[in-house]
Parts: C-alpha cells; sequence; structure tokens
C-alpha cells in the first residue's frame, strides 16, 4: 500500500470521505474551528466550520453523492431585556463544491428550521432527508393533575422528509402518545422502519411498540403500521434483509401466563 495523498493538517482524530472520493472532511478537536472541508484531488481546504456545542466527529453526514453534506443544530438566543431565551433548531445542509448553504425559495441562504428535531438521517441513493420532531411530550407526567391541560398545548410528535436541494417537505406523520421514534434504514433506501414506543393507558407503566414502516420507493412515502403485541421489556432493534422485503424484531419480552 502507497500513500498517495497526504493532507498537511496536524492533530486530525477523524477523517470522513464524500462518497463521490472529490472530498473529504477532516476533524480536529483543538481549535475554534475543528472541521476541514477539503478538496481531496487539489489538496485545497473550501471551508473551515466552527463548533456548534455538543457535537463531535459524527455531526456531518455526506448525501448518497456527495454533492451535500448536512448537520443537525441548536442555537440559543437569550434576549436579557425581556429575560428569555429563544431556542431555534433544525439541519443546516451545504452544498459542494462551494460549501454554501442551500438556497431557499427567495434567493435567501439559510438552515432548515425544523422545531423539536430529534433525530434526523439521509436515506441511501436519494437526496432526502429523514427526521423525527418531539415536542416535550415525552418529559409529562400522566400522573400530573393537569396531565391533559398540558398535553393539550403541546404539538404531537412527528416525523418528516424533506427533498434537498429544493427544500420541499415532501411528507409529514403525527404519532400520537409517542416516547421514541427509533429510525432503522434499509440499507438501499427502500423503506425506513421506525419503533414507535409510546405511553400506555393512563396509570399504567406498561409501554406500547408499533413498527412504522415508510416506503420509499414511491414519492407519495405511503406508511404502514404493525402493531407489536407483546409484552416489552426492551426493545433491542429491527433488521432489515437486504434482498427481500422482509425485515426482523428482536426484543426481550415478559413471558406470557399460560
Amino acid at each position: 500500500m502507497i500513500p498517495i495523498v497526504t493532507i498537511p493538517q496536524s492533530q486530525v482524530t477523524s477523517v470522513n470521505m464524500s462518497p463521490c472520493e472529490n472530498y473529504v472532511m477532516t476533524y480536529s478537536a483543538t481549535g475554534d474551528n475543528p472541521y476541514t472541508v477539503w478538496n481531496f484531488k487539489m489538496l485545497e481546504i473550501i471551508r473551515t466550520l466552527p463548533y456548534g456545542g455538543d457535537e463531535d466527529e459524527t455531526t456531518y453526514q455526506w448525501s448518497h453523492n456527495g454533492n451535500f453534506i448536512a448537520k443537525k443544530f441548536r442555537t440559543e438566543i437569550a434576549n436579557d431585556e425581556k429575560n428569555t431565551t429563544k431556542v431555534k433548531e433544525g439541519i443546516s445542509v451545504y452544498s459542494l463544491p462551494s460549501m454554501e448553504m442551500i438556497a431557499r425559495s427567495d434567493g435567501q441562504k439559510k438552515s432548515i428550521t425544523i422545531g423539536g428535531i430529534k433525530d434526523w438521517m439521509w436515506v441511501p441513493g436519494k437526496n432526502l432527508i429523514a427526521y423525527s420532531c418531539f415536542f416535550g411530550t415525552e418529559e409529562l407526567n400522566d400522573e400530573d393533575e393537569a396531565y391533559e391541560e398540558k398535553k393539550s398545548k403541546l404539538m404531537d410528535p412527528k416525523i418528516g422528509f424533506i427533498s434537498i436541494p429544493n427544500r420541499a417537505v415532501v411528507q409529514t406523520f403525527t404519532f400520537n402518545d409517542s416516547l421514541e421514534l427509533r429510525f432503522y434504514m434499509h440499507s438501499k433506501g427502500k423503506y425506513l422502519g421506525v419503533v414507535n414506543q409510546q405511553r400506555g393507558k393512563k396509570g399504567s407503566k406498561n409501554l406500547n411498540y408499533s413498527i412504522e414502516v415508510f416506503d420509499l420507493k414511491t414519492d407519495s412515502i405511503p406508511h404502514q403500521k404493525i402493531f407489536y403485541k407483546k409484552n416489552v421489556i426492551s426493545f433491542t432493534g429491527l433488521y432489515w434483509d437486504i434482498k427481500n422485503d422482509m425485515l426482523a424484531l428482536h426484543s426481550l419480552d415478559r413471558k406470557e401466563a399460560s
């Protein structure tokens, strides 16, 4: 094995090559700008990016073709006069080779605002982003006398899909009483499976589970719900069959009385 290129950068702890092999992002935990995007073939720095808080070498993710790189962000803006703090959340998507943010319809290059965003990922083989949103329902206590009132003031958890670079929201789906929405992407981008952990009946400590399956082969993204009728202690994972349209579920369940 013979080295063909040496990137002249010190204290690099992680390297993330674009799928097209034209660009590379390096990460160095030292300094105010730990992220550096290089033109790999020309060995030129395209852009450096600052540390945004609670970020690491996995923060930025390439699209399937290397035309875009994106990250989830959260910014708190303090208003000292009103003694309030405004939170802005969403996804920042940069276009290569310019490393400028993708533009809105009015031409302004800004991040995509998604309130309450929790998880996100690129869909393999498509410039499509899947994301989930939570607005505080997981922090509610159903034994609180004001539970129903507090719940009514919150928006329900959501799963959405955004097309890049036009920033169009392709679909959104709402899930009542969800405590967690855990993503499991098919390796070829054919399906997205989501383990939906839901609050049980009021006063019950048991949790309910369902599997939400999204068909990513069509633009309309059809959705199917599979009820998981087991007394689950813990849900370990969902596994896709690569060659066939099948999935497997792994959970630890309580044994039912015979």
